[in-house]
């Protein structure tokens, strides 16, 4: 968008025969101004991208507390990865008694 913008200006200035030079200083301006604003921005975005991390782990929290409630109501546990199916069902394993 930054690089169209400043072709749209340039062709602006060629259509009102702006003088060269004065054309070559605006130019030199903008793309002074624009490394500028991009190097102010770096941090801005590293800081952007951090709250899009910490705010995808509350909701990640969110949603986990919300689902172990759930199954509490549905007089369950929640799923925590590995299950003993037979021991859940009440019966023996071997080397039980």
């Amino acid at each position: 968008q930054f690089t169209e913008r400043r072709a749209q200006l340039s062709q602006a200035l060629t259509r009102a025969a702006a003088d060269p030079e004065v054309k070559a200083q605006v130019r030199q301006l903008i793309d002074d101004r624009g490394r500028d604003a991009g190097r102010l921005g770096r941090p801005a975005a590293t800081r952007h991208a951090q709250w899009d991390v910490k705010t995808d782990r509350i909701i990640a929290n969110r949603n986990r507390g919300i689902a172990r409630a759930a199954a509490v109501a549905a007089g369950r546990a929640p799923r925590t990865g590995a299950h003993n199916h037979a021991a859940a069902r009440g019966e023996q394993t071997a080397g039980q008694t």
